[in-house]
């Protein structure tokens, strides 16, 4: 396994054995696990950043101009459809065995899951 899939794996997985899953469904789960730890950061620091976004709206009334926020939500929906898009295209190169379909999505979807919360809490400091 490679070092970043193992350490994508690990980094919200319960189980002991998810610091080096033997089987596949070990594998799966600890992705899983994984995924749903990242999500859970993303929508938090997602909402806090678009909090920002609005209170710098309210504070900077422009007249004609679209605001933060609205800017920053269609970015993000962007970003969903390149993620799923991204993702289909780089899964069969991050494991080539066919079965391993679902396994390659979760690991990729954390990956840009980790690398999406970076970017976001850089846009709320930047703002702060």
């Amino acid at each position: 396994m490679l070092p970043f899939t193992a350490l994508l794996l690990a980094a919200a997985a319960p189980a002991a054995y998810c610091d080096n899953p033997e089987t596949p469904a070990q594998e799966q789960a600890c992705a899983e696990a994984a995924f749903d730890r990242i999500e859970g950061d993303l929508n938090a620091q997602w909402q806090r950043t678009a909090d920002t976004m609005k209170a710098r709206d309210r504070e900077y009334q422009r007249d004609g101009e679209e605001g933060w926020f609205p800017v920053l939500l269609a970015a993000q929906r962007a970003w969903i459809d390149y993620r799923e898009a991204h993702c289909l295209s780089a899964a069969p190169r991050l494991r080539p065995r066919p079965d391993d379909h679902a396994i390659q999505m979760i690991i990729c979807r954390n990956s840009m899951g980790l690398i999406r919360i970076e970017q976001l809490k850089e846009l709320e400091e930047g703002m702060g």
